[in-house]
């Protein structure tokens, strides 16, 4: 899976202008940035059509109720896993031997 790779963004102020400087084309998101969730980037990127996975070491009910149903990935967690949820979360298929 080719990719380029913005961040790392320890805030949410860093993540918001990463997004509206590159409006990257999925993105994702450490439930907690600095200490505090990152609410505030969820909605940017949902009001900009940009998909995103959320991962985190919360139980996914521990997320607000409009997040719940977001691509989730517990920590800790394997490479492949948080690759299979973008590739789900951007609607990609993946060939046999594409997965380099």
């Amino acid at each position: 899976m080719g990719a380029e790779v913005f961040g790392p963004c320890p805030s949410i102020e860093q993540g918001a202008g990463l997004i509206d400087n590159h409006q990257p084309d999925a993105a994702v998101l450490d439930y907690l940035l600095g200490g505090f969730p990152c609410l505030a980037l969820t909605a940017r990127l949902a009001e900009m059509a940009i998909p995103f996975v959320i991962v985190t070491g919360f139980p996914r009910e521990a997320l607000p109720d409009h997040l719940r149903g977001a691509d989730y990935v517990a920590k800790p967690f394997a490479r492949e896993e948080l690759f299979d949820a973008l590739i789900q979360e951007m609607g990609l298929t993946v060939r046999l031997g594409d997965e380099t």
